[in-house]
């Protein structure tokens, strides 16, 4: 299939490509057209790049790329995490990521166009940053097995296998009750306990349609931030601030004596939903099992069929019901071989 031919289109805005098309290609939740739109408000300062492959006519696959000039980074030595972010503002990441959600950005139609049309995109942003320039590295994030052994990568790329990768958990459930009640004995248990626990302590969990008291909910998000060692998200003053009008989102808190003491977004799209923004005030038990109760209950109370839950935490999570998501692979390269043999060495450590 490698003489297929696709037309392509070029994007830098989603005003630009009719919603319709999009979305006829992209039906997976967090690459909607709506999506986009509300994820291009949080980069006011970089156009995003969208690249739209059709074939015969027929929109038949999309890979949504953004300029990332501060990224989430894990712990590393302060001299070179400086010199990363410095990097950064001079070349930016190009990423192929559906922001927030953390999942993957590229849409690709099933066989026999799946290879072609991999190739076909890959070969489109390379052509891109040839002629722009301007980008440290190219990074195709969240791909699942079957993207990331595909034999229709270039021989520049290099993968990576996290060993830490995000959690799912389906609702087939009519209600919150029957959620519980199928949980496993201990996990019944403690849920018990945990809601008993925050219900002396004067915990009371409150769901709100808009941020509010986001200046108290900014240290309690580092404070999780820090407790796992990364860097603060860029993208969190722009959640606080941003509006969700076309999406499905709550605001949750956690209140002790009218002060909060935890906080959560939970907002998604097509039947699914994604917890971010996690506050927690340390110094205070239960804070933590009393929101992911909340956002099962809110979820389910709401319809969504599938609840992502980040990494960590995996045996509650696993306890609760959450599942290991398979797209924990990423396929990067660079322009810059030392950069390149730099990174190599940075995630083999």
């Amino acid at each position: 299939m490698f003489d297929v031919k696709f037309e392509i289109d070029v994007f830098h805005a989603m005003r630009e490509v009719d919603p319709a098309v999009w979305d006829a290609v992209n039906t997976r939740p967090f690459t909607s057209w709506h999506w986009n739109r509300f994820c291009e408000n949080l980069y006011p300062d970089d156009q995003p790049l969208y690249i739209l492959l059709s074939h015969h006519g027929e929109p038949v696959a999309t890979a949504a790329f953004w300029f990332i000039r501060r990224e989430i980074l894990p712990p590393l030595p302060i001299v070179m995490r400086y010199g990363v972010e410095a990097l950064l503002q001079r070349w930016p990441l190009l990423v192929c990521r559906a922001p927030v959600a953390n999942v993957s950005g590229l849409t690709l139609p099933s066989s026999p166009l799946y290879g072609a049309a991999l190739r076909a995109l890959v070969d489109a942003v390379q052509a891109y940053i040839s002629e722009q320039g301007g980008v440290s590295f190219l990074l195709f994030d969240y791909l699942d097995a079957q993207q990331a052994q595909s034999e229709r990568w270039a021989n520049r790329y290099s993968f990576i296998d996290f060993s830490e990768p995000g959690t799912y958990l389906d609702l087939p459930h009519p209600d919150f009750d029957s959620y519980v009640q199928q949980l496993g004995k201990s996990a019944r248990k403690d849920f018990r306990r945990h809601t008993n626990r925050a219900s002396d302590a004067g915990i009371e969990i409150k769901a709100h349609d808009a941020i509010v008291g986001a200046n108290e909910a900014r240290p309690l998000i580092r404070n999780v931030e820090s407790h796992h060692g990364s860097t603060p998200n860029p993208l969190t003053d722009g959640l606080l601030n941003g509006s969700f009008a076309d999406l499905d989102a709550v605001w949750l808190t956690a209140e002790q004596n009218g002060q909060m003491i935890g906080c959560g977004l939970l907002i998604g799209e097509r039947g699914a939903k994604f917890l971010t923004l996690l506050g927690l005030d340390y110094d205070v038990k239960y804070t933590y099992f009393q929101l992911m109760y909340a956002a099962i209950r809110h979820a389910i109370e709401s319809d969504t069929q599938r609840l992502y839950g980040g990494s960590g935490a995996y045996e509650l999570k696993q306890r609760l019901g959450f599942q290991l998501k398979e797209d924990r692979y990423s396929a990067f390269t660079t322009r810059i071989p030392l950069l390149g043999k730099l990174a190599r060495n940075l995630v083999s450590n």
